[in-house]
C-alpha cells in the first residue's frame, strides 16, 4: 500500500467514526434507539441447573425503575426470594401457601409490605384465626408457566405447601411461545439467546451503544417488542402457546397434588379488562384439568376508580393495584371449598 492510498484508507476509516458519531449523539439525543432489555440491568441474577436462573440470595438494594416512576427497595432471603426467610419443615396448625409468577408476584413497583402476596398474609391471618398462615413469595421476574413449574417442582415443594397460587397473566403466553431458552445465565449476565450467539464484544456494544442497538435493530434483530407484535397476530403461534400452557399446568397440578397440594391459578390482567379472550380461554384450560381462577380484573378495575393501579410507563402495578389483587385472592379462595385447609 502506497502513501497516497493509506492516507484515503486512513481518512475513509476516520469518516465512517466520524458518522458514527454523530448517529451515536444523534439517537442519545432524540432517544430512538430500542431500548436496553430490563433484565440487563438489574445485577441481581446467578446461573440455575435446572432453572433459566435464580435470584441472588441475601440481597439488599434500591432500585430505581427506569421510566423514573418509583424507587422500591428489594431483599431477598437466602433462597433468593422476596420474602423473609421460611423454615423448610412446617410448623404444626400451619396453612403455608407457595406463590409463584413473574415481576407482578415478585411486586415490581412497590415495597415488599404492598407486594399482593405480603397483603394477602397479612389479611388472611385474622380470616383464620385458629390457623397461623404463612406465604412462601417466590415470584421471580421474566418466569413463565413453564419456569415456575419447575420451581415449585424443585424448591418450593420441600417447603410442603398445601396450596400453590399461581399467578399469571397475558405475558405467561408469549413467554411460552419463546420458550425457556430464550433468557438464561451465561457466564454471569443475564442474557438472551441471542446476544450469547453473538457474542461478548458485539453485545458490549449493544449494550452501552445507541448506535449499535440501533444498527442491530434495523438489520433485523428482533426486539422483544418486535417479536410480540408478530406473536399476536399469528393464530397458530397463540394456539400453540395454549397447548404448552395447558400442558405446564397439567404438570403443574400432578406435581402439587402428588405432594399433598391443590393449585389455584390467580388471573393478574395487564389492564382493565383487555386481556378478556386470555382469560376466557385460561379459564377454559383449567376447568378441563379441574383448576380453579380467580379473576382479580374487577377488584382492579374498582379501585382505579380512586387512583392509579398500574404506573402509566411502566406497566407494573402500583401499591394500590396490588392492595386489589390481594382483596381479590382473599375473597376468592375464602370462596373456594378447601381452599385454605392446611
Amino acid at each position: 500500500m502506497n502513501r497516497r492510498t493509506g492516507a484515503r484508507a486512513v481518512a475513509g476509516l476516520a469518516g465512517v467514526v466520524a458518522a458514527l458519531a454523530v448517529l451515536e449523539l444523534g439517537l442519545r439525543a432524540t432517544g430512538a434507539a430500542p431500548p436496553l432489555p430490563k433484565l440487563f440491568h438489574d445485577g441481581v441474577f446467578i446461573p440455575d441447573p435446572v432453572l433459566p436462573y435464580r435470584l441472588k440470595p441475601s440481597v439488599e438494594m434500591t432500585i430505581a425503575a427506569r421510566t423514573g416512576e418509583f424507587r422500591e427497595t428489594i431483599r431477598h432471603n437466602r433462597d433468593g426470594f422476596r420474602d423473609v426467610d421460611h423454615e423448610t419443615a412446617k410448623p404444626p396448625g400451619t396453612l403455608r401457601i407457595l406463590g409463584v409468577g413473574d415481576s407482578f408476584t415478585y411486586g415490581a413497583g412497590a415495597e415488599f409490605e404492598d407486594t399482593y402476596l405480603r397483603v394477602l398474609e397479612r389479611s388472611l391471618a385474622p380470616a383464620l384465626p385458629t390457623t397461623r398462615v404463612e406465604i412462601v413469595k417466590a415470584g421471580i421476574g421474566g418466569f413463565c408457566t413453564e419456569s415456575e413449574r419447575l420451581l415449585v417442582e424443585h424448591t418450593g415443594l420441600a417447603y410442603r405447601p398445601d396450596l400453590v397460587l399461581l399467578g399469571f397473566n397475558a405475558t405467561d403466553l408469549f413467554e411460552a411461545s419463546l420458550g425457556l431458552d430464550r433468557v438464561r445465565i451465561h457466564e454471569g449476565p443475564l442474557r438472551t439467546d441471542e446476544a450469547r450467539r453473538l457474542g461478548r464484544t458485539v453485545m458490549w456494544l449493544v449494550v452501552h451503544s445507541h448506535a449499535a442497538r440501533w444498527l442491530r435493530h434495523a438489520l433485523g434483530g428482533g426486539d422483544a417488542a418486535d417479536l410480540h407484535r408478530r406473536f399476536e397476530v399469528s393464530p397458530e403461534a397463540r394456539e400453540a402457546a395454549w397447548k404448552r400452557v395447558a400442558a405446564e399446568l397439567a404438570r403443574l397440578r400432578d406435581s402439587a397434588s402428588a405432594a399433598g397440594a391443590r393449585v389455584v391459578v390467580a388471573f393478574l390482567p395487564l389492564g382493565h379488562g383487555q386481556d378478556g379472550p386470555d382469560l376466557e380461554r385460561l379459564r377454559a384450560e383449567c376447568a378441563a384439568l379441574g383448576l380453579a381462577v380467580i379473576d382479580t380484573t374487577p377488584a382492579l378495575r374498582a379501585a382505579a376508580a380512586e387512583g392509579p393501579v398500574y404506573w402509566p410507563k411502566d406497566g407494573h402495578c402500583t401499591p394500590r393495584g396490588y392492595h386489589a389483587i390481594a382483596r381479590a385472592l382473599h375473597e376468592g379462595l375464602l370462596g373456594i371449598p378447601g381452599a385454605l385447609a392446611p
